[in-house]
This record gives C-alpha cells, sequence and structure tokens, in this order.
C-alpha cells in the first residue's frame, strides 16, 4: 500500500455543547472549501510522499478522512515545550475540538526520537486513522525510505507494528505549511482566516467550529498485478478452449 495524494480543506461543524450536550456528536454543517474557495484554506499534495508503516491501511474506498490534529503531550514532557520551537502554540490538538465522533488523521514533526515516540504514545489513545510525519526543515525532496535510518526510534523498530494506524512522511515544506494552517484554524471562528466574512454568510452559532478535515487516497500496490492475474487467467482459459475447439 503507498500513499498516493493529500487533500485539506476546512469544514464547519457545529458544537454540541453550547445547545447543553456533552455526548452528542457534532455534526457537519458546511464544507466552506466547497462552497467558496476563497474564504478556506484548501491544498493536494499528490508528490514526495513516504509510507512508513501500513498497519490497518485497509480502506472501502480507497480514502482515508479524518480530522487533522497534533496529538496531545503532557505539560510535564520535556517534548511539550520543545515541540514550541517548531510548532505554533495554537496549533489543533485533540483538546482543542468539540466532542464528536469523527476520526483523526495525525500531524507532527520528526524531530528527535524520543519526542516522536510520545506523539506516537499519545495518537494510540486517540480515534485515529493515519499519522502524518514531516522532518521540521524546508525540504521539498520525497522523504527517505521507511528503511533509512533517519526513521530509527531506537526501540527495534517495534513502533512499526506496535501503532494500529499507517505511518507516512511528507516533505518538510509540505509538513511546515500543513501545520501553520493547523494554527490558524484551531480557535473559534472569529479568529480564524475570513472569520467574520464566514460568519456573516453561513450564520454559525458562536459556539460552532470550523476545522481542517483531511483525506488521504492510499494505492494498494497489489491490486494491479492481482487484476493481471486474473486476465491471464481468462486469456488462458479461452484460448485452452478454442485450441480444443
Amino acid at each position: 500500500m503507498s500513499l498516493e495524494q493529500i487533500r485539506n480543506v476546512v469544514l464547519l461543524f457545529s458544537n454540541p455543547v453550547w445547545s447543553g450536550a456533552n455526548t452528542i456528536p457534532s455534526t457537519l454543517i458546511k464544507n466552506i472549501t466547497s462552497l467558496s474557495r476563497s474564504l478556506a484554506y484548501q491544498d493536494t499534495i499528490s508528490a514526495n510522499l513516504t509510507t512508513l508503516s501500513t498497519t490497518n491501511s485497509e480502506t472501502h474506498d480507497g480514502i482515508i478522512r479524518g480530522l487533522l490534529y497534533i496529538p496531545d503531550l503532557s505539560v510535564t514532557d520535556p517534548c511539550y515545550e520543545q515541540q514550541y520551537d517548531i510548532i505554533p502554540r495554537n496549533a489543533t490538538t485533540q483538546a482543542t475540538l468539540p466532542p464528536s465522533n469523527y476520526n483523526l488523521i495525525a500531524l507532527a514533526p520528526w524531530f528527535n526520537a524520543t519526542c516522536t515516540r510520545a506523539y506516537l504514545a499519545s495518537a494510540r489513545l486517540d480515534p485515529i486513522r493515519a499519522f502524518i510525519f514531516y522532518r521540521p526543515n524546508n525540504s521539498t525532496r520525497e522523504p527517505q525510505g521507511a528503511d533509512s535510518p533517519i526513521w530509527d526510534l531506537e526501540d527495534g523498530d517495534a513502533w512499526r507494528s506496535q501503532n494500529r494506524f499507517p505511518i507516512f512522511a511528507i516533505p518538510g515544506a509540505e509538513g511546515n505549511k500543513m501545520m501553520r494552517q493547523l494554527g490558524l484554524y484551531s480557535g473559534n471562528i472569529s479568529q480564524i482566516p475570513f472569520g467574520d466574512q464566514i460568519e456573516q454568510r453561513y450564520e454559525p452559532h458562536d459556539d460552532d467550529f470550523v476545522r481542517i478535515w483531511t483525506e488521504l487516497t492510499v494505492k494498494d500496490r497489489d491490486s494491479v498485478p492481482a487484476m493481471w492475474t486474473w486476465i491471464l487467467t481468462v486469456v488462458g482459459v479461452v484460448l485452452f478452449i478454442i485450441a480444443w475447439c
């Protein structure tokens, strides 16, 4: 399985808390990117993507979906402060997402083994479907392959199998760009880009929220060989029948 494309859009969700509920799942109200691209972030990445782990990567339609976030780290963890040398302090975490039953897709910088393990441990507690890492640099090149020593977490590669979600890597420049947007879409509607215009056009409740929704298109590398095996089998049967006619 390989990652073929990342697509990011901005969605407007209801927040059930403003109505006094605390367990009702949030409801999608508008796909702002689809309705008005001038008012919302959008991005598609379809090159230089690396697959590091394929655990639980099966999908029904070839797409993994979820709200984009960075896993929460404990304030007592040394990595908590270290991360803010690289990411914005207001980047969306699960703690800043209202109650919902939506799947999540994690994004985080890979800057040392200890903090990467901390991100993965935190993500294992969340309803996560996939994890996207990036090296905190400005590279636009494809990240090194899964067998490269730069992905060594000093655990004998146990991380590749102990996490119940697929793990991918993107170029540093793309990761930095996504993380900046994750910081812009973390507050209430009045604080996000074009918030005033969104409020005027869609009249959301003050406590509704606008967040980044990510879709990962994945491809099963075995699908093409399997198709050709089937075709060759059919051709073989046809030729066999013709030979006996």
